[in-house]
């Protein structure tokens, strides 16, 4: 890939190459993000990682801003999430 084209704000090579392997691996990840949320029931970040049997809910934190970017979530309301008993924002499928 031409390092022009690159859109990263860093120029660490170790930094270009895990997020050059990570490509693959995000279209996955939020597939799957997407399979467990509804229309109709808004899930918290940390919801959505106990539904899908992750236990670092980072990884699905990281992807939601993605989601949303995207046009395929967004955020419902905001309110005590069940896992983490902590205010979070709870978001649907569109």
């Amino acid at each position: 890939m031409d390092q022009k084209k690159f859109k990263m704000r860093t120029l660490n090579q170790n930094s270009l190459d895990a997020y050059r392997t990570m490509q693959p691996k995000k279209k996955t990840d939020q597939d799957k993000i997407l399979s467990v949320l509804k229309r109709n029931e808004a899930l918290t970040y940390n919801e959505i990682a106990w539904r899908l049997g992750w236990f670092n809910s980072n990884k699905v934190s990281r992807r939601i801003p993605e989601l949303v970017r995207l046009g395929k979530i967004r955020v419902k309301e905001a309110r005590q999430c069940s896992r983490a008993k902590s205010k979070c924002n709870a978001y649907i499928k569109l």
